[in-house]
């Protein structure tokens, strides 16, 4: 484990998402919702592929909202399953940057981290259970491609769709399909530089 019981670190978000990268339908305000992350243990689960979408993945990643997501991540620090709950800005216009800074320690070292890519249906970018120490030390610097995510709980096609209930909701899945796939491939839509402070 680290000398150090505690680090902090920024968060950069670094969105390339433009007409260039996704020129399928690209929306006049292209935009990403306000960051919201959580420090936890490796058991923690917020979201993740294959499982259906909490009621807080889902409004974050049909709406924006950062509830009540929060409460289900503060449900998971009372239970004492994360540690720090922290917040973020938006990101817009992209592309652009963006950074969040937060705590850790090593009785919790996973992070997760998440925010939707806007207007969409329910689609969003983010890491879950990232783990912040390696071969026994503090990562110093950490890159993460953010791939496009669907929560499985609207059906829209494509970035203004209008709202479409999925009934019932499917699992968290990657969006591998239109209008984010160009000749059959995803570009990222961007990065998270999980970077050390101290």
């Amino acid at each position: 484990m680290p000398s150090d019981p505690q680090a902090r670190y920024r968060a950069v978000f670094e969105s390339d998402w433009s007409p260039a990268t996704h020129p399928q339908d690209y929306p006049d305000n292209a935009h990403y919702s306000p960051l919201i992350g959580a420090t936890h243990l490796a058991t923690t689960t917020f979201w993740q592929g294959g499982m259906l979408a909490s009621t807080g993945i889902e409004r974050m990643a049909e709406e924006g909202s950062q509830s009540p997501l929060d409460a289900e991540m503060a449900a998971a620090i009372a239970s004492g399953v994360a540690e720090f709950l922290f917040r973020g800005g938006g990101l817009a216009p992209t592309p652009g940057v963006e950074a969040v800074e937060f705590d850790v320690t090593t009785a919790f070292p996973y992070v997760t981290l998440v925010s939707m890519i806007a207007p969409s249906p329910d689609w969003f970018v983010g890491v879950n259970g990232l783990p912040l120490i390696a071969n026994g030390q503090w990562r110093d610097e950490v890159i993460v491609p953010l791939f496009p995510w669907d929560a499985g709980t609207d059906n829209g096609a494509t970035y203004d769709s209008a709202d479409a209930d999925a009934a019932p909701a499917t699992p968290v899945s990657p969006l591998l399909g239109p209008p984010v796939a160009v000749n059959g491939t995803v570009a990222p839509f961007g990065r998270f530089i999980f970077r050390r402070l101290n």
